[in-house]
């Protein structure tokens, strides 16, 4: 057993990244605390000092990861020429975390756990990706587009990059920034229309299947 004193953030990510290990390697039902902490190098008794139970750390690596991945979508790079430019940069460093992080594609995009504390928490970050996705998406978008367009539009680009990232696990062969490009290339091909069609029912007043007088706007 480990007898260096850490600081306590130091402790709980080493615990995390011992956990972590131990969960790709036998899954969520296989590994137990003793595992976890037999391969963190400390006992039990302190490991539960920090997660009380096996959900209580899980949890705590979903919540470490959804940051991860929501800190890429909210602060895209700002030194760039283009829209595509800012786009890609950001979808490369995405899908690299992705990749750099094998739990993300095990664990964190469906609840594999059947833990319904663990199957609320995949709902909540769904929602949270969504809405970072959408309020990046407004500053590409034309001022009067509905906030149901660019939820659809956000709904569409996490789930087909949840798909992809699913997919890229057992296809190495195309590098993550490759993977990147490409998704950048069909969103900013499918965004177009949709601010197209934004700006046409702006100029009628409605939007699709709204009757005049009972358009959602952003505000």
């Amino acid at each position: 057993m480990s007898t260096t004193r850490l600081p306590a953030d130091a402790r709980r990510r080493s615990l995390q990244d011992a956990a972590e290990q131990q969960l790709l390697e036998h899954g969520y039902t296989a590994t137990r605390l003793d595992d976890i902490a037999r391969a963190a190098g400390v006992t039990r008794q302190l490991l539960q000092r920090h997660f009380p139970t096996k959900s209580a750390l899980f949890l705590s690596l979903l919540d470490r990861h959804r940051d991860g991945l929501l800190a890429i979508i909210s602060n895209p790079p700002t030194q760039v020429e283009d829209r595509r430019s800012s786009a890609s940069a950001a979808a490369r460093a995405w899908f690299g975390y992705v990749h750099e992080h094998p739990f993300v594609a095990a664990f964190l995009f469906d609840d594999a756990t059947g833990d319904p504390a663990n199957a609320q928490r995949h709902l909540q970050m769904r929602d949270a990706a969504r809405n970072a996705l959408q309020r990046a998406l407004q500053d590409q978008m034309p001022a009067e587009t509905p906030a149901v367009h660019l939820e659809a539009l956000a709904e569409m680009v996490r789930s087909s990059a949840v798909g992809l990232a699913r997919w890229h696990s057992n296809h190495p062969q195309l590098s993550a920034d490759a993977l990147a490009d490409l998704a950048v290339d069909r969103w900013l091909a499918a965004l177009q229309p949709l601010g197209e069609c934004s700006a046409d029912q702006n100029a009628s007043g409605t939007t699709a299947g709204t009757p005049p007088g009972h358009e959602t706007r952003r505000p």
